[in-house]
């Protein structure tokens, strides 16, 4: 969650700084109609500047959004392979049951790993350029993981009893 929270900040000084360069850019627009041509030229100047700022700042935001993406998805990945280890965990505890049991906890077992499987793929197939998409995606995407973390959890703790 912090790993959200940090970017999201990123992105937000990003944007932040794209809006004051483009607001600049425009003020300097409306100054040239009414100013002497060494004004102008300064202005012309400072347009240019401002338009190098932008791309700039669209670059950064850019390669924040990328760097924002690539960081959830190794830190899901380290997740998911958690998730495998634990699964495995499980399973050889399930050996140790009566049949009956075994049987139950064997099916609870599939269930999150087949879980864990689909939200390996999910990821993977993710391939939205746009960020608000990316930022739903990602809250819900962090909620199913949320869940399936609790769900081998409360195998664990159902295990001991």
């Amino acid at each position: 969650m912090t790993l959200i929270i940090r970017t999201n900040q990123n992105m937000k000084v990003m944007k932040t700084k794209a809006i004051l360069a483009t607001a600049g850019l425009a003020l300097l627009s409306l100054c040239q109609v009414s100013c002497s041509q060494a004004q102008r030229n300064q202005v012309n100047e400072n347009a240019e500047n401002i338009g190098k700022n932008i791309d700039t700042a669209a670059t950064e935001t850019r390669e924040a959004f990328e760097r924002d993406k690539e960081e959830f998805r190794a830190a899901i990945h380290q997740q998911m392979e958690k998730n495998r280890q634990d699964i495995r965990e499980l399973k050889a505890k399930a050996k140790l049951k009566k049949e009956q049991a075994r049987k139950s906890y064997d099916e609870a077992i599939d269930k999150i790993e087949k879980k864990n499987d689909e939200l390996k793929a999910r990821l993977d197939a993710y391939n939205d350029e746009s960020k608000e998409k990316w930022k739903s995606f990602k809250e819900e995407f962090s909620h199913d993981m949320d869940e399936l973390g609790q769900a081998i959890g409360d195998l664990f703790r159902d295990n001991v009893k």
